[in-house]
């Protein structure tokens, strides 16, 4: 068994990431140009609380926000943080799947002009990603994914809901959040809670144990 150095506790199969946690990597960056569309919508001022006013007569404020503006130019540089940051200045979503697009084809010689025009860098570093559970940088990119998905989630305005408690998975340590849980036998689908880290859902006398727990 090899456990995997990104959630460090499922099994990667011989590899170096599992592979829940390379469907997390692609949940996020879908989400990513969900966002994306968010975000170019909400180039309104930011709130900042700043009240004062310059000379002559202008708020001091500028008149769009500034950080969307960033994250949705591509000229835009981005500055390196791990993965438990909050990115600061914010990183333009463009620049920076480009930037991981071009370390991923130099990592596996896809060098090649009719290899990177056959598909845009989002979709590179997506297809990609099984690839890379074969090296133990993963945790570089899942770093920067994480960190770029986080950004944009927060200035989507896309907060996570509050946790129900902690999941009761034997060395799992995950947070239990609300969600609609599918049984796995009749395709059924009812209102409980998963973890949100090893996706176990919870319905039923379950889900009375957990609310116990956590009271």
């Amino acid at each position: 068994m090899s456990t995997c150095l990104i959630c460090d506790h499922r099994d990667a199969h011989h590899r170096y990431a599992c592979h829940a946690c390379i469907a997390d990597l692609r949940r996020k960056l879908r989400e990513l140009l969900d966002y994306e569309d968010i975000l170019t919508a909400s180039t309104a001022p930011a709130a900042t609380g700043i009240t004062d006013r310059g000379a002559p007569g202008h708020a001091s404020q500028p008149p769009i926000n500034v950080d969307v503006v960033v994250m949705l130019d591509r000229r835009s540089r981005p500055v390196m943080l791990g993965p438990d940051c909050e990115p600061q200045p914010p990183w333009s979503i463009r620049h920076q799947l480009h930037h991981v697009a071009a370390w991923l084809r130099a990592e596996f010689d896809d060098t090649s002009p009719r290899t990177q025009r056959a598909a845009t860098d989002w979709a590179y570093v997506l297809t990609s990603l099984d690839r890379c559970a074969g090296d133990e940088w993963i945790t570089d990119l899942a770093g920067i994914i994480d960190g770029l998905w986080r950004q944009a989630r927060a200035r989507a305005h896309d907060q996570p809901p509050p946790q129900v408690g902690e999941c009761r998975t034997p060395g799992c340590g995950g947070r239990v959040y609300r969600a609609t849980v599918r049984d796995a036998e009749d395709g059924s689908s009812c209102e409980g809670v998963r973890c949100g880290q090893c996706r176990r859902g919870y319905v039923g006398l379950e889900l009375v144990e957990l609310a116990v727990e956590a009271s």
